[in-house]
């Protein structure tokens, strides 16, 4: 109960637990504030956690830093480590599992990186291969994926529910989801020349 939490990269869904929302888009922060209960002291901040300094929180102000679908997005996710790392004791991230993106044809394009796993102190992630995703993306396919496993209708045939409850049930093995401690790192793979 004591700790000093943030939700760094809260988006428009921020963690609940957090007392800090940390978003680089002042527009996203305003309207996360103006849509929380009242009865908790929350605030929210620019910050940037793609540069060095660039969140707003001296060394190791935060007990702990929760940073979910953020990584997949930054240019040097190694450098957005390294600032979560300074800035909090501890924390969890989370990030797709390649295996995800493949499953619903890399639908979200502005995705720079894969994570394939975790290394001895973090996370391993290989930048997207974009003229791969160019050659198999397709938008219908993608949304017929995703209203088979995700959302969609409830008129499901029998073949379709069980798509939906195996995704449900495994959909927490598909993200990687890192606790961490100290510091992590994550290590960026670059594709064979």
């Amino acid at each position: 109960d004591g700790w000093t939490c943030a939700d760094v990269g809260a988006g428009r869904f921020p963690w609940p637990r957090a007392d800090v929302f940390v978003d680089r888009d002042e527009a996203v922060v305003e309207s996360v504030l103006m849509g929380l209960p009242n009865g908790r002291d929350h605030r929210a901040v620019i910050g940037d956690i793609s540069r060095p300094g660039g969140l707003p929180f001296g060394d190791k102000e935060l007990d702990f830093a929760f940073c979910s679908h953020v990584l997949e997005h930054i240019p040097d996710p190694a450098a957005a480590a390294a600032e979560l790392s300074r800035v909090a004791k501890r924390g969890i991230v989370v990030v797709p599992s390649i295996a995800v993106e493949a499953m619903f044809l890399f639908e979200s394009s502005e995705h720079l990186w894969w994570y394939v796993g975790m290394g001895d102190k973090g996370l391993r992630a290989m930048p997207t291969d974009r003229g791969f995703i160019d050659q198999v993306k397709d938008g219908r396919v993608s949304g017929v994926l995703c209203r088979l496993f995700r959302q969609g209708p409830n008129r499901l045939d029998a073949d379709s529910r069980v798509a939906r409850i195996w995704y449900w049930k495994n959909c927490k093995h598909l993200d990687i989801i890192l606790p961490w401690e100290g510091s992590f790192t994550v290590d960026t793979l670059r594709w064979p020349t």
